[in-house]
């Protein structure tokens, strides 16, 4: 059966195994970089079914107090509730269905392909989607569970276009009702799908599908589709709360907005897309600042987007007389698609991403097959890959092959965070964030009771936090993660108290209302005999987090002296009357009377916090030893 013949009629299934080819050994792989945010305890997706309110009245992520929310999302949590609902939350089985979407968007992809491009051999359609399928860029959306948010968009934004071209044929306004559907659905997963708003209506004119007249039509149908999904959101979703913090490692642009800055990053984005697309070395799971010069002019970036831009005005000069020609339909989706991640209208957290350019490459994927098909057929477009020429054949076997490598290979490295950081430090070493990143997730291993980190290893890994800390120090002195992790290291794994003490205080002179760099603070004053220090900083975490065990305890034990325990004591009672069912509370309390060796006070806190937890032994037994005093 020919290549084509089989696409046509085992569609849906010829891409699957394309996707499960490209991206098998993503099964394999738990989780990594933010996955968090739609798998975990942090995401409200593990309750499963019994969340879906909750998924629709909140945004995509909350942190704690509410002050840090991001976009609306409902529909990819809503994807993992009914996961996790069926299958529990399990790595294996988000890593499969993300490959049987990725599958959906490339059939799709081809409906929507050899649809727009009927005037064409079908061929052409299915190398498109073929060379679309092996872009490694894509890697991050398809192995990272939490870019399904992508995917999804993507898939309802597909099934508008294809209704649009059903209206554009049939005039029927029922295709049309389907596509503002579709593309409201679309944003509910993410608003990447926004520039597809001036996309459709451009393309179906520039293939000659409508007038002017029912292109206008079209774009105020899906125009209305961006406030139905913004209606909804207003509705369901408390807007106040809406406080997204940005730091200057994320995007220099959200400290310094001037035109030349806004400009040259512009610039080196376009640059690192056209590089990244055409030679896919480096790739990173975050970029930020300082993996592009965005403050030079002069760049390697800058170089290939002039050249990149000069050759694509050239291509639109030579294809102006035949606008139905893929060229002009692949520059336009290229183009106009990229231009909301060039940080010029608006600064972009990251600079750049590999996931930005998933819409983009199908514009790139357009293009570049056009190019080739017809330089290397003799200016033709054959019928079958069979009717190709030996050279076209080999080279795009070629350039797939390598792409492959590049994919697999790269999927590999999102096998867990600490893997994945520990790898792309190595691609992009000047990445402020990655190094963050990196220092975060090996305390956290470090101390968890199941470490990916061998107890052997251990030591070399804190060094290796400890410098990559240093070396965002290096680039942003007053990075107050880096300083935190940095006095967590050295109180906890080095016990250097005093080098401790220095790092958290330069965080505490810049946030004093964060409470594990206060609660940090109260440690190290402690564990120099500074306990003056100590308890007017314990007392000040503990406003900030009254319910915190590690507060609690460290209370506990500052506390503990006879001498001292009464202002503790008042602290602590001044608490317990906002909230006088707290086992904390109670047991705390109780611990502080028998410093002070008020023995009724004590069992009368204890006696209630046993009684809150009735089954608690410990506790009971330290009840039994005072009764009997």
């Amino acid at each position: 059966m020919a290549p084509v013949s089989f696409i046509y009629n085992y569609k849906f299934l010829f891409f699957t195994l394309c996707a499960f080819l490209l991206y098998g050994n993503t099964l394999k792989n738990t989780y990594a970089l933010d996955d968090n945010f739609v798998t975990t305890s942090r995401s409200n997706t593990s309750k499963g079914l019994s969340a879906v309110k909750e998924i629709f009245t909140s945004h995509y992520i909350v942190e704690e107090g509410g002050i840090n929310t991001f976009e609306y999302r409902p529909l990819v949590k809503l994807s993992y509730a009914i996961e996790h609902e069926i299958f529990g939350v399990k790595p294996l089985i988000s890593h499969g269905i993300n490959i049987l979407l990725y599958g959906l968007c490339l059939f799709i992809l081809f409906l929507m392909c050899s649809r727009l491009f009927a005037d064409y051999p079908p061929l052409f359609s299915e190398l498109v989607v073929i060379f679309f399928a092996f872009i490694p860029l894509h890697c991050e959306v398809v192995a990272s569970l939490k870019n399904r948010d992508i995917l999804l968009s993507f898939i309802f934004s597909g099934l508008c276009f294809l209704y649009l071209l059903k209206f554009s044929h049939s005039k029927n306004f029922f295709y049309l009702l389907a596509a503002w559907l579709c593309f409201s659905i679309s944003l509910l997963s993410k608003l990447d799908s926004l520039t597809l708003i001036v996309i459709f209506p451009l393309l179906l004119i520039v293939q000659k599908r409508v007038t002017i007249a029912y292109a206008i039509l079209i774009l105020i149908t899906l125009v209305i589709g961006y406030y139905t999904f913004d209606t909804l959101m207003n509705i369901l979703v408390d807007q106040s709360q809406i406080k997204r913090p940005v730091e200057f490692y994320e995007n220099p642009l959200f400290v310094s907005d001037s035109f030349a800055l806004r400009l040259t990053t512009a610039l080196n984005s376009l640059g690192f897309y056209f590089k990244m697309l055409f030679i896919p070395y480096g790739m990173a799971a975050y970029y930020g600042y300082d993996t592009l010069h965005v403050f030079d002019l002069v760049t390697l970036e800058n170089l290939i987007a002039v050249l990149g831009t000069a050759g694509s005005v050239a291509l639109i000069i030579v294809y102006l007389k035949d606008l139905k020609n893929p060229i002009m339909a692949g520059l336009v989706i290229f183009f106009i698609s990229l231009s909301m991640y060039l940080n010029l209208l608006k600064p972009v957290p990251g600079i750049v991403a590999d996931r930005f350019a998933f819409i983009p490459s199908i514009g790139f994927s357009v293009v570049f097959v056009y190019l080739l098909v017809k330089n290397l057929n003799g200016n033709t477009l054959p019928q079958m890959f069979s009717d190709s020429s030996k050279k076209f054949r080999y080279v795009f076997i070629l350039i797939l092959c390598a792409n492959f490598l590049f994919v697999f290979s790269r999927n590999s490295d999102w096998k867990n965070s600490l893997h994945l950081y520990t790898q792309d430090i190595k691609a992009q070493p000047r990445s402020l964030k990655l190094h963050n990143l990196f220092g975060n997730e090996i305390i956290s291993e470090v101390i968890k009771p199941n470490s990916l980190i061998p107890n052997s290893e251990k030591q070399k890994y804190v060094q290796k936090a400890e410098a990559s800390l240093k070396t965002v120090l290096s680039m942003d002195s007053l990075n107050i993660k880096a300083l935190n992790n940095l006095s967590f290291i050295y109180l906890n794994f080095y016990r250097d108290y005093q080098t401790a003490k220095t790092y958290i205080s330069r965080a505490y002179a810049i946030d004093s209302n964060k409470h594990e760099i206060v609660y940090n603070l109260a440690l190290a004053h402690f564990n120099l005999n500074e306990f003056t220090q100590s308890r007017k900083y314990i007392h000040r975490a503990f406003r900030l987090k009254p319910e915190d065990d590690h507060t609690l305890e460290l209370m506990s034990v500052i506390y503990s002296d006879e001498k001292i325990a009464g202002e503790g004591i008042n602290i602590i009672q001044k608490q317990l009357t906002l909230n006088p069912q707290s086992f904390k509370l109670n047991l705390l309390l109780g611990n502080l009377y028998i410093a002070k060796a008020d023995t009724a006070s004590a069992l009368r806190h204890l006696g209630n916090a046993s009684r809150m937890k009735p089954g608690d032994g410990q506790l009971l037994k330290i009840i039994d030893v005072l009764n009997n005093k």
